[in-house]
């Protein structure tokens, strides 16, 4: 498994060079508006709930590997509800105005959320190609925390700045989200660590985790070009 974790190391480090980080980071945004991108997450990170709940979730526990992963979905599907406390306190709904259909349109039809919605359906596949294996699914399982963590890292001081700055508390963007989001399956370690692959196993975890690591690179792509497009 080392051989794996050093091919997930190398994958952080290139996405945490990403243009994204640089820009939100920087003065051309006014900190008040520097988490004005959450509209472009909303698709993929409300659909998160689903995604854990229905696709990544093994329908039993019947070994210690597709127990841990199970649990790490029961956790990850409170995130989607943090995301919408933090919409609200944001007053997101006052400063785009939206009627229903408005709303509707963005989610399912705008050209800018094309790509989050082939992203989600790319995360699925991910369960799908992954036979059912829970080593396999550990491995794009692993990367997506990996991303989380990468995210969040960056993330949580701004908005912990953000938050200071408006007198609230931003619980998914902010440090309480960090600290769930340690860059790792929740409570997998010392469960998967000791494992011996194959060189067939290895290659096709080294696969399955480039695709998700594929995946962030291709909506951190969209974050900045949100930031660019409506908030700078």
């Amino acid at each position: 498994m080392k051989k794996f974790y050093q091919f997930r190391d190398e994958q952080r480090k290139e996405l945490e060079q990403h243009d994204f980080y640089s820009l939100i980071s920087s003065d051309c945004i006014a900190l008040k508006d520097k988490l004005l991108f959450a509209p472009v997450m909303a698709h993929f990170i409300m659909n998160f709930r689903d995604m854990n709940k229905w696709v990544i979730r093994f329908d039993n526990n019947d070994n210690e590997y597709k127990s841990v992963i199970n649990g790490g979905t029961i956790e990850d599907e409170t995130h989607s509800r943090l995301f919408l406390e933090d919409w609200r306190k944001l007053y997101i709904d006052d400063k785009l105005n939206w009627k229903a259909s408005d709303v509707i349109y963005w989610l399912f039809i705008s050209r800018e959320m094309e790509c989050f919605r082939k992203f989600g359906i790319d995360f699925m596949r991910l369960c799908v190609d992954d036979g059912g294996d829970p080593i396999l699914r550990y491995s794009h399982s692993e990367s997506g925390e990996t991303c989380g963590n990468i995210f969040f890292s960056r993330i949580s001081p701004i908005a912990d700045q953000v938050a200071n700055h408006l007198g609230i508390s931003l619980r998914y963007f902010g440090t309480f989200h960090l600290n769930l989001e340690n860059g790792h399956v929740w409570k997998s370690e010392g469960v998967f660590e000791n494992i011996e692959l194959s060189p067939d196993s290895y290659k096709k975890m080294a696969t399955l985790s480039k695709r998700m690591f594929d995946i962030f690179e291709g909506i951190h792509d969209s974050f900045y070009n949100y930031l660019s497009s409506y908030v700078l």
